[in-house]
């Protein structure tokens, strides 16, 4: 529903309500996280969560490629804030699991990227 409704709606739409989809995007990559601390590694597998993911990262991506660089960057300083700094340090699993969740949804992104500018010196 959410990729639904952030193709569908015009920029504007999503730049006025920016700051409740960054809260909403920030609780859905913390998806590694949460189910280490909550006990559900048994029953949602790796191929669950993966998937799981792509969706997130789609859809964050759909939401991103309609913002520009005034209202991105403040969202991208607070995910990697929130990856690196948010846990306490001595919370080595859960920083690790932002941080991989981090890392994927820039890959994501960086892809959707060369697609989207393919003669791009940025992107190579």
């Amino acid at each position: 529903m959410l990729s639904t409704a952030l193709a569908r709606h015009p920029k504007s739409a999503i730049i006025a309500n920016s700051q409740t989809l960054f809260s909403l995007f920030l609780k859905a990559f913390d998806l590694r996280r949460t189910r280490e601390v909550e006990g559900f590694i048994e029953k949602y597998g790796d191929d669950v969560v993966a998937a799981a993911e792509h969706l997130i990262n789609e859809a964050a991506i759909a939401m991103t490629m309609k913002l520009n660089d005034a209202v991105f960057r403040p969202f991208f300083i607070r995910l990697v804030d929130w990856a690196s700094k948010s846990l306490p340090k001595k919370d080595v699993t859960g920083r690790r699991l932002r941080a991989t969740s981090l890392f994927v949804f820039l890959g994501a992104l960086f892809d959707k990227l060369k697609v989207c500018f393919p003669s791009s010196s940025f992107v190579s």
